[in-house]
């Protein structure tokens, strides 16, 4: 039999998880529900989580984005777009170690630095301690909401039966409670999608009835017309 299936998307998470930096981003979202649901799946409804972009100024984003929110009314009728909100403000950080040793240590690529620095910062390297960097103010951008919506839905949804099925994308381990009452309180299947190259966050996959990788491919056959028909809605430039 097949069970109706709610989708619940965190959709700042899929962005810099599988969209950032690809051909992608023009992406028909209600399509690669669809083509990502494993079989006996009926898709029912997604609920698509983000916040308006406060972008700087000459920032492209915010224009961006709100050709991508109309297209989606138009060409997605089983779409529904919950907003949070995006702050923009300025904020004091510590610099770590400029110049100094940790710096200066030759580790390959950028995301393998970052992470070792992280590691050297939670441990309190010693090198780490001897050689701080100092206090400078820096432009904060933070998603706000979309998270805590995605989960008070989620869990409002099983609790009322909207379906049998509720699936979320999204890696955000502070989504774990949340799919951890739908699956053992509520009684209901919890499916976890996550992007490929992406490893699943284990608080997760502990509370899913089952967990699936959406494919590259899946997201290149998911995509918008570039030329909405019926509207004037065109696919901005740079996507």
């Amino acid at each position: 039999m097949d069970m109706r299936t709610i989708v619940y998307i965190d959709g700042f998470n899929l962005y810099y998880r599988a969209l950032k930096g690809t051909a992608y981003k023009w992406l028909d979202i209600e399509q690669l529900c669809v083509a990502a649901l494993p079989p006996g799946l009926v898709l029912d409804q997604v609920k698509y989580f983000t916040a308006p972009v406060n972008g700087l100024p000459n920032d492209p984003a915010p224009n961006r984005q709100r050709i991508y929110f109309a297209a989606l009314r138009a060409h997605c009728p089983r779409v529904t777009t919950i907003l949070g909100r995006f702050s923009v403000h300025a904020v004091k950080a510590q610099l770590v170690t400029p110049g100094g040793q940790l710096d200066l240590r030759e580790v390959s690529g950028r995301n393998q630095r970052i992470c070792q620095l992280n590691v050297d910062v939670k441990q309190r390297n010693q090198a780490w301690t001897a050689d701080p960097g100092p206090y400078v103010h820096i432009i904060k951008t933070e998603e706000k909401a979309s998270d805590v919506n995605l989960a008070v839905h989620l869990v409002h949804d099983a609790c009322a039966k909207r379906a049998e099925c509720f699936v979320v994308i999204s890696n955000d381990s502070d989504l774990s409670e949340a799919m951890r009452i739908v699956r053992h309180d509520c009684g209901m299947q919890v499916g976890h999608l996550t992007a490929e190259g992406t490893k699943p966050s284990s608080y997760l996959k502990r509370y899913a009835t089952w967990s699936r990788t959406i494919r590259t491919s899946d997201l290149k056959a998911s995509q918008l017309p570039d030329n909405l028909p019926g509207n004037r809605i065109v696919k901005p430039a740079g996507w």
